[in-house]
């Protein structure tokens, strides 16, 4: 398709082609912020974004046809720069023929901030949600990698066109084929990943979707349970259970249930075993002649196994070899 034109006398559609970088810039970056912000709302002013492509791939070549020469119509606006055109070239044609350059220029800064964004998300998640979001930030990661080696490797088709001073059209293939490889690999991302494609905030909320907590409740209960978790330490009471802590936050047990999980991408008892293997990490280090039984006792296990389990799960390593590990 893009070795024909479009026979039309109205000449910007076929600049809709040529301009599709000066929009796809802004559109990857909009949809990078509605799939990693919860709260994002597209707005009528972020419509200012497609105002470089309105403006120069629909409205100049709309009000004059003095802009584009017969021979970029045909192949391509870079052809204003080779020495095989036949017709005259004026600055409009030369300034016009720019923009083929300046769009890639463009595109890239929206990239540059597309991937600030993932950076950004990437250092707020806590270490127990980064590995359920990593497919997600990675796919985001591949569209931002992708597009920018494509414009690079037109900027090279570009820089050759410059050299040898004449357009070569059969070498676009340099940034053509790339797309079609950036667009098969995203679809089998999506294949392989589909919850990757899907609203970064929405995949663990689903069954809580006809829950009554609202958001102003869920910040005071969890400022409630962590106090009683960093104050009150009430993970060291062994027969600590689900119904037993939600009484005293004064929260239902399926409320306190979404909100650990929402919070903190944990179920209950990943949440408290967190707290309780951080505090055997503490006396490990501070008592190291103690015996670990004790140690497990102490902030809330009711045996060796399940401390042993759960302390390995949350370090990678047993309590002894975290032993020998600290204190030799």
């Amino acid at each position: 398709m893009i070795r024909n034109k479009l026979d039309s006398n109205l000449l910007f559609l076929y600049n809709t082609r040529y301009g599709s970088w000066l929009v796809l810039g802004p559109l990857i970056w909009l949809y990078n912020k509605s799939l990693l912000h919860p709260h994002f709302t597209f707005k009528l002013n972020h419509l200012i974004h497609f105002l470089p492509y309105l403006l120069f791939t629909w409205l100049l070549p709309s009000l004059t046809d003095e802009f584009i020469t017969n021979r970029a119509v045909d192949y391509g606006m870079l052809t204003v720069f080779d020495n095989w055109n036949r017709e005259p070239i004026t600055w409009k044609h030369y300034l016009y023929g720019s923009i083929f350059i300046i769009q890639y220029l463009h595109a890239l800064t929206y990239f540059l901030l597309t991937y600030l964004n993932i950076k950004s998300i990437e250092e707020r998640l806590p270490k127990n949600q980064l590995n359920k979001k990593t497919s997600v930030l990675n796919t985001q990661k591949y569209i931002v990698v992708g597009v920018v080696v494509v414009i690079i490797l037109g900027a090279f088709f570009i820089a050759i066109q410059v050299y040898f001073s004449i357009y070569r059209r059969n070498m676009d293939y340099f940034y053509v084929l790339p797309v079609a490889i950036l667009i098969y690999g995203l679809m089998y991302r999506a294949i392989k990943y589909p919850h990757s494609v899907i609203d970064f905030n929405q995949q663990d909320n689903k069954k809580y979707e006809k829950s009554g907590l609202t958001e102003q409740a869920s910040k005071a209960y969890l400022e409630r349970l962590e106090k009683m978790m960093t104050e009150e330490k009430i993970y060291k009471e062994s027969n600590l259970r689900l119904g037993h802590l939600a009484d005293k936050v004064g929260i239902s047990t399926h409320h306190l249930s979404q909100l650990i999980n929402n919070s903190f991408e944990q179920n209950y008892f990943d949440y408290i075993n967190k707290y309780r293997v951080n505090e055997a990490k503490v006396l490990i280090e501070q008592t190291p002649n103690r015996n670990l039984l004790d140690v497990a006792l102490e902030v809330g296990f009711n045996n060796k196994n399940s401390f042993n389990n759960a302390f390995k799960k949350q370090t990678g390593m047993n309590p002894t070899q975290f032993k020998k590990q600290k204190v030799g």
